[in-house]
This record gives structure tokens, C-alpha cells and sequence, in this order.
């Protein structure tokens, strides 16, 4: 009989004493979106959490909306062992500090300390603690500027810096991890911090720099070139103040020749299928070198 009162407090001691941890991916969230939230959860006891289980987790407001829940069977729980759930679509309003929490519950099975020592069900209700999620935009950033090199004050950890021309966000002309850019075109120039962790901007741009200085126009060889646009839409005009026959060659960062032609007078580059980024114009007469510039798409 003692025997087996000590099995029965044996399987009920294994299943209240679990713990749970959690952890989140991505580990924090980007206020005014809406994405999935992965938690993973990990049973740190010594002991298995087996039977027949529902584990259930809601992610709430710092007002205590609940944002979004998941609801599902986890199946076993091994000791130390960890599983991931995905909380679907959950839309941050702005920033603040969201909580985290659930339970695991279910029915497992004892063997009865009194005759006839048959199995019978026991249902249990393991709490996963709650943790703070905290959803918040990396710091505004302010830029500084030396004729056409421009840098940021501050560079939030863990971001990248993202440069913008005439207030187009849809463009990116340059991504910084020291947050210096050189201005290739006259404009006015923002950035934003960018954290990839998360996918997340800061909420305001940075102060604007207004850049008048840069002539599209150079001369070696006596010959005169002018480029625009730049930043280029889709094509960019060559037009030169020579009818020598010219040829211009257009690669990348990297060296790799992606466009080259001869033209005289005026030629033209199609850009339209080339990927956004930064790339090299050189114009040549024979084998000599009439010009550089660096073109933005």
C-alpha cells in the first residue's frame, strides 16, 4: 500500500514541480506593423510533462488587450527540452511594453493507491509565467555634415543607417554601419536607423541635409561630359561637348561590367532591369580615361 501511495505522489510531484521558461523571436517588436511572434517554450525541470495536453499563450497590451493568442497541443514535454508556437499576426499600435503568458494543462495518469490500483486520469494546469515583450522603434538619429560628407551623431547598437534623397522612403541610396555617407548628387538627404533583428526604422526621419555643391559636369581630355539624372529612375543621358567617338562603361561596386556602348555627342543608358544600388560610370576616349562618376538607381 505504501508502495504505491509513493508512485501516485511521484507522478503528481513530476507534473506540478515543472517549470517553464519562454523566450521570442523576433525579441522585440516594431511599433504601427503587424507581424507573427514566435515564443519558445522550454521545460527547464528535471522532469517530462506527458498526457494529454493543451498549451495555450496570449500576448497583451500594456492595457491588458489581448493582441493575439495561440491555442494548440504541444504534445510531450521532455526535460529541458524546447518548442516553438507562432503567435499570428499581431498589430502593435505604437510603442509599449506588452506581457507575455499562458498555460499548459491537461490529463495525465496515476495509479490509484487503493484497491483495485486501477490507472485514473489526473488533470493538471502547469502556469507559463508571465514575461515582458517590448515593442519600441531604435532612436531617431541626427545627422552632421562636412561639405558632402555626412555621418550621425549617434548610432543606435545593433542598427544600420539608411540614407534617403528629396524625401523619397521608398529608395534606399545607401545602408551604413558606421552611419557616414558621401553625397554623390545635389538634394536634400534624411536617414533613419534600421534594425534587421526586427525589421524596424526609426519613427522619424533625421534632420535634412541639403547638399548644392556637386557639378555633374567634369573636363579631362578637353572634353566636357555631362550625366543625369542621379539618382537614375530608369535610364541615365550622357552629353558631351565633343563629336569624338566615346565609349562609356557601367559596373558595379564589385568590378562587374553590366552595360558598355560607343556614342558620340549624347548617349543614353538604359538602367531599368539593373537592381537598385550604386554603380561606376566611366567615360573613355580610346584607352584613356575622360571621366568617373558614381550613378544611384
Amino acid at each position: 500500500m505504501k508502495k504505491l501511495l509513493l508512485l501516485a505522489l511521484s507522478s503528481l510531484s513530476s507534473v506540478a514541480m515543472a517549470q517553464i521558461s519562454t523566450s521570442f523571436s523576433p525579441p522585440i517588436g516594431c511599433p504601427n506593423s503587424t507581424s507573427d511572434v514566435s515564443v519558445s517554450v522550454t521545460n527547464t525541470s528535471s522532469s517530462a510533462v506527458s498526457g494529454i495536453m493543451t498549451l495555450s499563450l496570449a500576448l497583451k497590451s500594456n492595457t491588458s488587450t489581448i493582441l493575439g493568442s495561440y491555442t494548440g497541443s504541444p504534445g510531450s514535454f521532455a526535460a529541458g527540452e524546447t518548442k516553438s508556437f507562432v503567435i499570428l499576426g499581431v498589430a502593435f499600435a505604437g510603442p509599449m511594453t506588452c506581457t507575455i503568458d499562458g498555460s499548459i494543462s491537461g490529463v495525465t495518469t496515476m495509479i490509484s493507491p487503493f484497491p483495485p490500483y486501477t490507472p485514473m486520469p489526473f488533470p493538471f494546469t502547469i502556469p507559463i509565467p508571465a514575461q515582458n515583450y517590448t515593442v519600441a522603434a531604435p532612436a531617431d538619429i541626427a545627422l552632421t555634415n562636412t561639405g558632402t560628407s555626412m555621418s550621425v551623431v549617434s548610432v543606435p547598437v545593433s542598427t544600420t543607417v539608411r540614407y534617403y534623397l528629396n524625401g523619397d522612403y521608398s529608395t534606399v541610396i545607401d545602408e551604413s554601419s558606421t552611419g557616414n555617407y558621401s553625397a554623390t548628387a545635389n538634394g536634400s538627404y534624411t536617414a533613419k536607423a534600421y534594425d534587421a533583428s526586427y525589421s524596424c526604422f526609426s519613427e522619424n526621419p533625421s534632420n535634412t541635409v541639403v547638399i548644392s555643391t556637386i557639378t555633374a559636369v567634369k573636363e579631362a581630355s578637353n572634353i566636357q561630359v555631362s550625366i543625369y539624372p542621379n539618382p537614375v529612375a530608369s535610364s541615365v543621358t550622357i552629353e558631351t561637348g565633343s563629336a569624338s567617338a566615346l565609349i562609356y562603361e557601367l559596373s558595379t561596386l564589385s568590378g562587374k561590367l553590366v552595360r558598355t556602348d560607343s556614342f558620340a555627342g549624347t548617349g543614353n543608358i538604359n538602367m531599368e532591369d539593373l537592381n537598385a544600388g550604386t554603380y561606376i560610370l566611366n567615360i573613355k576616349e580610346g584607352n584613356s580615361n575622360v571621366a568617373s562618376y558614381k550613378l544611384v538607381k
